[in-house]
């Protein structure tokens, strides 16, 4: 089966394209606020030692960012970042993804005669009448 090849290349493709569908945006407003008005899935924190560490489903209680598995202190937050969609990113690689498939299928149906084919007597006798 042809489409049968083409199998893993579509499955690498769709993860590269899903993860430049979204980066990462620095907030400027501070934590609680963010979370309280925009409701995220899930938030990046860079710490005040550099630290980065992502909170799935955060929710704020008192002095604290909670996450599903662990909580951050607000006064240790240095920056807080949100997941957004990137429509550049993802028509840019898209684009490119297209193109591979596109070369990568020329470069697997590509004979050239003589070098893989049958020719390969004739074209020793050619190089020979040549020299």
């Amino acid at each position: 089966m042809r489409l049968r090849r083409y199998r893993p290349m579509a499955v690498l493709l769709l993860a590269l394209q899903l993860q430049a569908c979204h980066y990462w945006e620095p907030t400027f407003v501070r934590p609680p606020r963010v979370i309280a008005e925009e409701e995220p899935s899930q938030v990046r924190i860079t710490r005040t030692d550099g630290e980065q560490v992502t909170l799935q489903s955060p929710w704020v209680r008192a002095d604290s960012i909670v996450g599903q598995d662990r909580s951050e202190a607000i006064s240790d937050i240095r920056q807080l970042g949100t997941r957004r969609f990137s429509p550049g990113k993802t028509v840019g690689l898209l684009f490119l993804g297209v193109a591979l498939g596109f070369l990568i299928d020329a470069a697997a149906n590509f004979e050239a005669p003589g070098f893989f084919g049958t020719d390969v007597g004739h074209n020793m006798q050619e190089v020979q009448r040549l020299i």
